[in-house]
């Protein structure tokens, strides 16, 4: 319990690692509170974009394998739609993450928009295109090894900074 509550309190931290930090934390914890302690900071578009994108990472390992009637998982459901169009690549990324990990079918027509279109890079070598690819894969509950992470698409290729 103090591990959640410090963890809650270091999502209010000034500094937008450290907020990430707790994010990552929360998306790992055992208590069944951290999902709804996420979601403000997730919902929050004035919020730094890595901030969010680690709180939505953390919503989707949270209700990874929960009950669809839950409220958060059905707010949840709305929201990782939203998130797949936000403006911010690292939202969208972890977006499709979480649309995968809970199975979320109404997200595939943004995920193959996103697998088409959006080719930019997560970090130095992680192709977006390629991790929505993943997320339709896994919510169809096929397997790609072919679509690892940390490969890029020959599109992402050209923008890798090698």
């Amino acid at each position: 319990m103090r591990a959640f509550r410090g963890l809650c309190a270091a999502l209010e931290h000034p500094e937008a690692d450290a907020r990430a930090a707790a994010a990552t934390g929360l998306a790992f914890i055992s208590d069944p509170r951290a999902v709804s302690a996420l979601f403000p900071h997730a919902e929050d578009s004035a919020e730094e974009p890595g901030v969010r994108a680690q709180c939505i990472e953390g919503i989707g390992c949270q209700l990874m394998g929960t009950d669809r009637r839950r409220s958060e998982f059905r707010r949840a459901a709305r929201r990782v739609v939203e998130w797949l169009q936000d403006p911010s690549p690292d939202v969208r990324f972890w977006s499709a993450y979480a649309a995968a990990v809970i199975g979320l079918r109404a997200a595939r027509p943004h995920l193959e928009v996103i697998a088409r279109n959006d080719h930019v890079l997560i970090g130095r070598n992680w192709g977006l295109c390629l991790e929505a690819r993943w997320a339709l894969a896994a919510i169809d509950g096929r397997e790609e090894p072919e679509i690892g992470h940390g490969l890029l698409c020959a599109d992402c290729a050209t923008r890798s900074p090698s």
